[in-house]
């Protein structure tokens, strides 16, 4: 017979910590791209390419200088090359994306997809609340998005009705008065 791993208690608080540390490092990495989500979306610019750079000397930002939050702090808020001022809304973005993730974690512990979906919705609401703060707009990739989002994940919303036609209903109606707006 085989045992459970996770009966053992220094197993089970070693993949405690690992679920935690898990859960922080996507949010921080989220952050990172919720910035270039943020400062390309509403431009009509491609979120894959180019890569990071600098918006002074344009050099490519190489992949030990991208690293959320740790990067920052060690170049100083600065730009390896040209050494121009990084804004410190980037560490923000990336530390409010971890802080988002821990904040999920810590009400859904344990329910990975739901955990996954919520953790999804707030990066593109946060995405939403800075593009929004920078353009008074909010793109139709974000909103219709959610509202998308909101409908196929109903199923597995624990926060909804018990039966599926309840879940099914209270996301259209939200979906329905969201839009309205």
């Amino acid at each position: 017979m085989i045992s459970n791993p996770l009966s053992d208690p220094t197993a089970a608080a070693a993949f405690h910590t690992a679920a935690w540390a898990f859960w922080v490092l996507l949010g921080l990495c989220l952050g990172s791209f919720s910035n270039v989500v943020i400062h390309r979306l509403h431009r009509g610019r491609s979120l894959v390419h180019p890569g990071s750079h600098c918006p002074r000397c344009r050099r490519p930002v190489a992949y030990y200088d991208n690293v959320p939050l740790l990067s920052w702090v060690l170049l100083r808020g600065r730009c390896r090359h040209c050494a121009q001022r990084i804004s410190w809304r980037y560490p923000l973005v990336e530390l409010l994306g971890g802080a988002l993730a821990a904040g999920v974690w810590r009400q859904w512990e344990g329910q990975w997809v739901w955990a996954a979906a919520a953790l999804a919705a707030l990066i593109a609401l946060l995405c939403v609340a800075f593009i929004d703060c920078d353009t008074f707009l909010i793109p139709d990739e974000l909103s219709l998005g959610l509202a998308a989002a909101g409908l196929l994940l109903s199923p597995v919303n624990p926060t909804l009705a018990a039966s599926l036609p309840g879940r099914l209903a209270a996301s259209a109606g939200g979906a329905v008065f969201g839009l309205a707006l």
